[in-house]
């Protein structure tokens, strides 16, 4: 039995209340304990992405993906070293937007260390943490701020779209 909180776009979306594409689950458990328990329940794991802590299978109809908690360091390249750690707050902080950066537990409690709930109910873009630092880390974030308010309409913060512009370049 593992512990699993849905994450990311899966906790926006079911806030939102609209249909999400896949499921996201973050958990404190290892790769191998993932695939062993989807093995467990007969469902055939995806192990792709098992280096970086990712293990897919379906469920019904839909992709679900567990992922062991995670923080990203990135060097020179959009390709990060991954570090598992056991803590779902530092998962959380990795991730691009604070809508995005929230999580789940299996009693339905809401872990939003960055006020991704508020900017929901706002209609906000904001990027967690730094902005200048998630766009280096990846400048395809900037793609995605772009797409989010597209998406949901909505609006991206003054200093998120300031930080967009100088950036931009990258892309």
């Amino acid at each position: 039995h593992l512990k699993l909180y849905l994450v990311g776009g899966s906790v926006r979306d079911q806030i939102l209340g609209i249909q999400h594409a896949d499921l996201d689950f973050a958990t404190p458990a290892t790769p191998d304990e993932i695939e062993a328990a989807i093995r467990k329940i007969g469902k055939r794991p995806f192990v792709t992405g098992k280096r970086f802590g990712t293990v897919g299978f379906k469920y019904e109809d839909e992709l679900a993906e567990i992922t062991t908690f995670r923080t990203e360091v990135y060097g020179k390249t959009r390709k990060p070293e991954v570090q598992f750690v056991d803590d779902i707050v530092k998962d959380l902080s990795r991730r691009d937007f604070t809508v995005n950066a929230m999580a789940m537990d299996s009693k339905g409690k809401l872990i939003d260390p960055f006020s991704g709930h508020a900017d929901l109910k706002a209609g906000v873009v904001r990027f967690v943490g730094n902005p200048s630092v998630r766009i280096n880390e990846d400048p395809l974030r900037m793609l995605r701020a772009c797409r989010l308010s597209a998406q949901f309409d909505f609006v991206p913060l003054p200093e998120t779209k300031e930080k967009i512009k100088e950036n931009a370049i990258k892309i």
